[in-house]
């Protein structure tokens, strides 16, 4: 939110895992923070202007990223126990998200 109250996209980097109270996430999307969908996710960036072929292309950029979750740990010394819990939690969405 701007100085004039007005709400804005922000970038992606200001999100972390982070596994909530019954496998809530912390950040919602569209309400839903236990089963957040593709249609959940493109319907946000619709009504935030975000057309949906452009979101589709982002979400694809996002998953390709997450794949390489183990890689990105290791590199930076993420400890086995919380690497093996992130690694679990990206299965368990990868595959409601993927099918």
């Amino acid at each position: 939110m701007d100085e004039k109250d007005i709400w804005q996209v922000s970038p992606a980097y200001d999100l972390t895992f982070s596994s909530g109270p019954s496998g809530e996430h912390c950040t919602t999307i569209m309400r839903e923070g236990k089963n957040p969908t593709i249609t959940h996710m493109v319907k946000l960036a619709e009504i935030s202007g975000i057309k949906k072929t452009k979101a589709l292309q982002i979400i694809d950029e996002v998953k390709i990223a997450v794949s390489k979750w183990k890689m990105f740990a290791e590199d930076a010394g993420v400890s086995h126990s919380s690497l093996k819990m992130i690694q679990i939690a990206i299965d368990r969405v990868a595959k409601k998200v993927i099918g």
